[in-house]
């Protein structure tokens, strides 16, 4: 069966795409490139991101922008009715984005944006799109503890309330120093979710994994805002710099260390065969 991986956060630049490029560099150890698809169906710009080079690279099947994007002046528009688009339309674009992206697969990596509600104005928020897409949602959340899980259960009750089913989270960007370290706050958060009963969805959400600070992409490799609508047909370059791919290799093997990949595709399957 189908593994269909929606990658959300509690903010942008949490690391959501990061997060994506870790999984697929995991599970190409697993999988043939033809099995696996990368989609982020919504999107707030429309620049080449090293998760889209890393997918050309190595032969995934990849969708970086859209169908929707929400450049500068969208939902204006959107709420004006002065752009051919309404709620269903939208949805039903990024069903059939993802549904191509998803054919002949065994595992799909479906990108957020920004915080769980994003797009909501216009009906199509992260836990729609989640939903409509038939995906299991894994968090990503900050670094900490108090304020780390209360944001992941803040996240978590949007997704549920929409009836998608919450698998449960990795945690991203803690130091290696100091009261807020990476091997500090880690029992922490493990003993949390161990201690929590299943939720409405009968799912026992996990912790998957806490991730260290990784400064290996240099840029913040998350897509930033755009102000300019999209040009239909563009052609960009998605060549992968001798850089970037050494820091796509060590972020994978990073992530491999401290993340339960295997565990995650297992649960994405799992959430909806109960």
């Amino acid at each position: 069966m189908q593994a269909r991986v929606f990658v959300g956060g509690d903010k942008a630049s949490v690391g959501k795409s990061s997060v994506c490029l870790g999984l697929l560099g995991c599970l190409l150890k697993e999988y043939q490139p033809h099995e696996l698809g990368y989609i982020k169906p919504v999107t707030q710009s429309t620049a080449d991101t090293l998760i889209a080079k890393f997918c050309h690279s190595k032969g995934i099947s990849y969708r970086h922008i859209g169908p929707v994007v929400f450049y500068k002046g969208f939902t204006r528009e959107f709420l004006s009715g002065a752009t051919v688009h309404t709620t269903e339309s939208l949805i039903s674009d990024i069903q059939r984005a993802v549904d191509e992206i998803a054919y002949g697969k065994r595992v799909v990596v479906i990108d957020g944006v920004g915080y769980p509600s994003v797009g909501s104005i216009c009906g199509i928020s992260n836990a729609v799109v989640a939903k409509s897409t038939k995906s299991s949602v894994l968090l990503v959340g900050k670094s900490g503890v108090g304020d780390a899980i209360d944001s992941y259960n803040l996240c978590a009750t949007y997704f549920l309330a929409h009836q998608v089913p919450v698998i449960g989270a990795v945690f991203n960007k803690f130091q290696s120093t100091g009261f807020y370290s990476l091997s500090n706050c880690k029992p922490s958060i493990e003993r949390w979710f161990e201690a929590q009963p299943p939720d409405n969805n009968n799912q026992q959400q996990k912790c998957y994994g806490s991730l260290p600070l990784f400064e290996g992409f240099g840029e913040e490799n998350e897509a930033c805002s755009t102000n300019s609508k999209p040009v239909k047909g563009e052609v960009r370059s998605v060549g992968l710099s001798e850089h970037e791919g050494k820091a796509a290799v060590e972020w994978a093997e990073l992530f491999a260390q401290h993340v339960n990949v295997g565990a995650i595709v297992k649960d994405a399957v799992g959430s909806h065969t109960q």
